[in-house]
């Protein structure tokens, strides 16, 4: 009984006052950045996301590494005041970090039904042939082979992402007719910065953290203002893998005219913010007047990177915020004669 309330105690204390400190600390860290350099490539950035989604994730991540390290057998030694009889083990670390877990997969479950797609209509071989030819002429599409389909339905975002571990691209019918072959080849290559970018995964993650978060909404702004700045981060890598950008802007237009609702944790072409529009545009038509050759490297390794020196770092730098925690909630129960 002492242990459960002890991990309860911890849990508590994880998301009544690790998770918030976080928050303020990410908060106004992503406000002072605003205020320095309020452009969309900037706050488009893996930077910006991680502050966003690391109060929750990271916290969390960390105290169930930080558990399970704290209950190797000998490691809770001289820490732990519980007394676990016959277990070489400190059993209420390994219940934090069984609870930490189960918080976490509950949440990711329950977002991940969202992403669920629908059925699609039956299309014509003719707009899967066209998709085809653009991907064999462009060689920046080639990473698109096998991950572009046509969809018929009337109600089918016009384009989009789908997936979350091999995104796929879906092009409507619609869409397709209403673009000649070099600003659909635009609209791919933009899409191509998503795919790469594995957007969808990401942005369920940002749901993922603003939910975890008991102070999500000081954030949910700031995941707002990341996912339209990433739209015009890939808008300007679509641009350096040679997309033509007055070709693009005409599919921006276009994508925005036809109102369609985009599917959860999907990324699009377009927005319904007339003034993402409007400034997406105005940096195309500066793209077109002075070409941008570079192209960002997709963040997926650097993201994984981080994530595993995170899970890791307990193992390698000690976990003296959970031995502080460890102590504090057992002074608090012994005050209590509760161990």
């Amino acid at each position: 009984m002492s242990e459960i309330l002890s991990s309860l105690l911890k849990v508590v204390v994880v998301f009544g006052l690790g998770i918030p400190l976080a928050t303020l600390v990410a908060k106004v860290s992503l406000a002072l950045r605003w205020r320095s350099d309020s452009h969309p490539l900037r706050h488009g950035s893996l930077s910006s996301f991680l502050l966003v989604v690391g109060p929750s994730l990271a916290t969390v991540l960390w105290f169930v590494s930080a558990a399970i390290h704290r209950a190797e057998p000998g490691e809770g030694a001289g820490v732990c005041a519980i007394s676990h009889t016959g277990i070489g083990t400190c059993i209420d670390s390994l219940l934090l970090a069984l609870i930490l877990s189960t918080v976490l997969a509950t949440a990711l479950t329950s977002r991940w039904r969202l992403s669920r797609s629908g059925s699609h209509g039956v299309v014509p071989a003719i707009y899967f042939r066209r998709l085809a030819r653009l991907c064999r002429r462009h060689g920046k599409l080639d990473v698109l082979s096998g991950r572009v389909k046509a969809v018929g339905d009337s109600q089918s975002h016009p384009i989009c992402v789908r997936g979350f571990f091999r995104p796929m691209v879906e092009v409507s019918t619609l869409l397709m007719d209403r673009l000649d072959d070099a600003a659909l080849e635009a609209a791919l290559l933009h899409e191509v910065a998503h795919v790469q970018g594995y957007d969808p995964l990401r942005y369920l993650l940002g749901s993922l953290a603003l939910a975890l978060n008991p102070m999500g909404f000081l954030l949910r702004p700031e995941l707002r203002r990341w996912r339209a700045a990433r739209e015009a981060v890939c808008d300007f890598e679509a641009v350096g893998r040679s997309a033509d950008p007055l070709s693009l802007a005409e599919a921006l237009v276009t994508v925005s005219r036809i109102s369609r609702p985009l599917p959860d944790f999907s990324a699009g072409l377009g927005g319904a913010a007339l003034k993402l529009l409007q400034l997406r545009i105005h940096l195309l038509l500066g793209y077109a007047s002075n070409p941008r050759h570079a192209v960002r490297t997709p963040v997926r390794w650097r993201f994984l990177w981080i994530v595993f020196a995170l899970i890791l770092s307990p193992h390698w730098l000690g976990v003296w915020p959970l031995d502080g925690l460890h102590e504090g909630v057992e002074k608090f129960l012994s005050t209590f004669g509760l161990i």
